[in-house]
């Protein structure tokens, strides 16, 4: 019948959890991450900027302009990149003057989402319900011109089909079969490249390698043409 977040503390040298509060929403909490000393939490489809009050969450801003329900959320310096259930990826952006969100990119594919990563500053790698991992990079000139624009004051208007002003460009795309459960970045060894590492819902544990040298982009080439030789596709 209702929905909370709820604020604990971590006392006994992190051997407790102490309940300091909790703060009720209109809509099922999806996603909640730290930003700039303060609490993003994406309940139903409004993104909101908490801060901590004494007895509950005090709200600051709001963004409800999101299709249907964010279930994920990342945080790269002033940007906030929310992952929407069945609308891909959204980048946004917090605008400390006007202290509101705006929205200045999306993806033109819907995607039902499941899990993403940040891979660098403009790039992030998903997975969604129907076994499809996926890199998505912003226009290198689009986030140039957000991070010169403090106020977002070119962005708030509607682009097309009422989507956002920029589209974010699909830069690989793999079918895995299975239901994506989880993507990460990281190295399997230390000091070691790093790689994609994902599950899926049936278990599966899968990595993605880049290439480090047009060497092996040539040798691997070859060696699906001569697979698909010997078993046709």
């Amino acid at each position: 019948s209702a929905a909370f977040v709820h604020v604990y503390r971590v006392t006994d040298q992190g051997r407790r959890l102490t309940l300091l509060h909790k703060t009720q929403v209109d809509d099922m909490p999806g996603a909640v991450h730290g930003f700039q000393g303060r609490l993003l939490v994406g309940a139903g489809k409004a993104l909101r900027l908490y801060d901590l009050g004494k007895k509950r969450l005090l709200k600051k801003a709001e963004n409800k302009s999101f299709p249907n329900q964010i279930v994920s959320l990342a945080v790269q310096g002033s940007r906030i990149i929310v992952s929407d259930v069945q609308d891909s990826v959204l980048f946004a952006k917090y605008s400390k003057p006007e202290n509101s969100f705006f929205i200045f990119a999306d993806d033109p594919v819907p995607r039902w989402m499941s899990t993403f990563d940040v891979l660098d500053y403009d790039t992030i790698v998903g997975g969604d319900k129907f076994g499809n991992i996926f890199v998505l990079r912003l226009p290198e000139k689009v986030g140039e011109e957000v991070d010169n624009d403090p106020n977002g004051s070119r962005f708030w208007e509607i682009g097309n089909l009422n989507g956002a002003q920029y589209k974010l460009e699909l830069v690989a795309h793999y079918f895995v079969g299975e239901a994506v459960t989880k993507v990460t970045k990281t190295s399997l060894t230390p000091g070691g490249s790093e790689l994609i590492l994902y599950t899926t819902i049936s278990g599966t544990i899968g990595a993605l390698l880049p290439f480090s040298s047009r060497e092996d982009v040539d040798v691997f080439s070859k060696l699906e043409m001569h697979l698909r030789q010997d078993n046709t596709p």
